[in-house]
């Protein structure tokens, strides 16, 4: 068995990263992170945790359900500011993800979000986007 979760943050990364409109909304340059560095230019969009649940059975047996969290970050002169663009961009990464297609090596049986938060940080300044997205995969043999 291959790990989904390395299929599907790959997908995530490069639809996210190819993304014209997203580029827009994230002041010309879609910044995407597994690590982020140490003093990093907002925003910009970490991909965080991920779940793999196996749904397999004795005909199909690797079916797989994946929990995959996706943050934005977002900080600007006014924390109103930042708030609007962080849950922009969300909007627009919630789209990108929920319609993903290409995973190296799994078929994509389902996806959708199964949770958005919008937090402000304890800074005062940022604002935070929480998603997490539900995919259903089965491995191509």
């Amino acid at each position: 068995m291959s790990d989904p979760s390395l299929a599907i943050q790959g997908a995530q990364y490069t639809a996210l990263t190819a993304d014209a409109t997203l580029a827009t909304l994230m002041d010309g340059a879609v910044r995407v992170y597994d690590i982020v560095p140490a003093m990093p230019t907002f925003p910009y969009i970490s991909i965080g945790d991920d779940q793999i649940l196996d749904n397999g059975n004795s005909c199909e047996p690797d079916i797989f359900e994946l929990f995959s969290t996706s943050h934005v970050w977002s900080r600007q002169n006014t924390p109103a500011v930042g708030r609007t663009q962080a849950k922009r961009i969300a909007e627009r990464v919630r789209d990108i993800l929920k319609n993903l297609s290409t995973v190296t090596g799994f078929k994509v049986d389902g996806a959708h979000l199964e949770r958005l938060d919008h937090i402000r940080d304890q800074d005062g300044l940022t604002a935070h986007s929480i998603l997490v997205m539900r995919y259903l995969l089965a491995t191509t043999a």
